[in-house]
């Protein structure tokens, strides 16, 4: 019932946000989507994120306008407006353990869909179709400099250690019953 009521209130956003529409046909992916998203509420002049913030979500605008800002000269600076479907805050939660680089605030009364990168690394996880357009959505459009990890790669290589651990369990085991008889 809860995976419904969701569906009703967000797929049409989430289908229009470009990071989703290409999953869009996809019901069981958009869906998924609709449960994991968290709603949040923010008054106009309040900051939905700070510069330097840890990136920890990816937020999606679901009613009202946001603004980003970048400091120059020690002053803020519009540098781009967000309206409803369209994303924000991709470098900081698509590049492991990163920090925002703009400030994003509300300019009218704002709702946001939250999608929180442990989310994300569950989704990319169970949807490979997912996880390949947002990678390549990533790759084209956030600026990866040596040393950074895309949550992909992070993804990649948490999977590859995990599955050491399970061969290398699964061998200790087979030793053990061979030593045993």
């Amino acid at each position: 019932m809860k995976i419904d009521l969701c569906y009703a209130l967000y797929a049409a956003v989430l289908e229009d946000c470009s990071l989703f529409e290409l999953c869009g046909d996809d019901v069981s992916f958009i869906r998924q989507l609709c449960i994991t998203v968290k709603h949040a509420y923010f008054l106009p002049g309040t900051n939905i994120v700070t510069a330097g913030d840890t990136g920890l979500a990816l937020y999606i605008v679901y009613r009202g306008n946001v603004s980003s800002f970048v400091v120059e000269h020690m002053k803020l600076k519009v540098d781009g407006a967000f309206i409803v479907s369209e994303s924000f805050g991709k470098h900081g939660v698509l590049v492991y353990d990163q920090f925002y680089n703009k400030t994003y605030r509300a300019e009218t009364h704002v709702e946001v869909l939250t999608l929180a990168q442990e989310d994300i690394l569950t989704l990319i996880s169970d949807f490979p179709n997912f996880s390949d357009t947002l990678e390549t959505i990533t790759l084209e459009t956030v600026h990866i400099k040596d040393g950074m990890e895309t949550l992909f790669d992070y993804n990649r290589r948490m999977n590859s250690a995990k599955l050491n651990r399970q061969k290398q369990f699964a061998t200790q085991n087979m030793k053990r019953q061979s030593d045993d008889h």
